[in-house]
């Protein structure tokens, strides 16, 4: 079915932008439309329309970013700086054999 050029973007909105739709991004946004509709122009539309989604782009993972390097933490004196390790969460098979559903381990840096 034809789209009037009036209405291409209720129908993005619908397809891209509406609770139900979740912002699917540009391939299952562009596939599901279609399946019903066809204008000329549709891929380059749709593509534009997801690249200047504002809630897309908040949420994209970026890819090309080089990690970062660790860097050592320098401290002035013993016991200055706290390294804290979180551990869990366990399964509580028996109260006996292992109480705690999460353990947290606290050192002090000595160097």
């Amino acid at each position: 079915m034809g789209v009037p050029t009036h209405m291409r973007h209720d129908l993005l909105f619908q397809f891209h932008d509406s609770p139900w739709a979740f912002h699917p991004g540009y391939t299952k946004t562009l596939k599901t439309i279609l399946q019903k509709y066809y204008f000329p122009g549709i891929t380059s539309f749709v593509r534009n329309y997801v690249a200047s989604c504002k809630v897309c782009a908040s949420h994209k993972n970026v890819s090309n970013l080089k990690p970062g390097f660790i860097q050592p933490i320098k401290s002035s004196s013993i016991m200055d700086t706290l390294i804290a390790d979180i551990l869990g969460p366990f399964v509580l098979l028996d109260s006996s054999q292992r109480p705690h559903k999460f353990y947290i381990h606290y050192c002090g840096q000595l160097l």
